[in-house]
């Protein structure tokens, strides 16, 4: 015995997604395939250890530097807009930021490999533009109504725990 509620196929056009027609499973999808990519140059650093020449080095930091970090900037500011009920930023600028820290972690990592400090220099003035800019972002994102009582109720509780 099924109801009308129980099919799929009926409730599909009763409810919209709102996260469908946003646009943001394409982005979260493209984001991702950087992601993927990041870690998958990590695992092929990490298994063919006679040919680099920094081989453990190298994943560590395709890894740390590439899929954590893209995925971090990424999900930040996911959740701080879901969490707060706070409108998204533009989505050209987070696409900005985001393809930012990707080339300048590119640029880190060809710069230490093939030891060019300009390169080195000029990617990791980049990394760290594009992340005070995504702090920038977040931190706008949490001024909203109840910002400042979020913040003197973690503040309290921090408190309380460390007496």
């Amino acid at each position: 015995m099924t109801s009308g509620l129980d099919r799929p196929e009926t409730t599909a056009g009763r409810y919209p997604s709102r996260f469908r027609q946003s646009g943001l499973k394409a982005r979260h999808l493209r984001a991702h395939i950087a992601v993927a990519a990041w870690a998958g140059l990590a695992l092929v650093a990490a298994s063919d250890r006679q040919t680099l020449p920094v081989a453990r080095w190298l994943a560590i930091h395709l890894f740390l530097l590439g899929a954590a970090t893209t995925a971090l900037v990424l999900w930040s500011e996911h959740f701080a807009v879901a969490l707060l009920h706070a409108r998204r930023p533009d989505e050209r600028w987070s696409d900005a930021r985001l393809a930012a820290v990707n080339v300048a972690v590119a640029g880190v990592l060809a710069g230490v490999w093939a030891d060019r400090p300009v390169l080195t220099g000029a990617a990791c003035a980049l990394l760290v533009a594009a992340l005070a800019a995504h702090f920038t972002v977040l931190v706008r994102i949490g001024r909203g109504p109840w910002a400042g009582v979020s913040l003197l109720w973690s503040a309290s509780i921090g408190r309380r725990r460390w007496r």
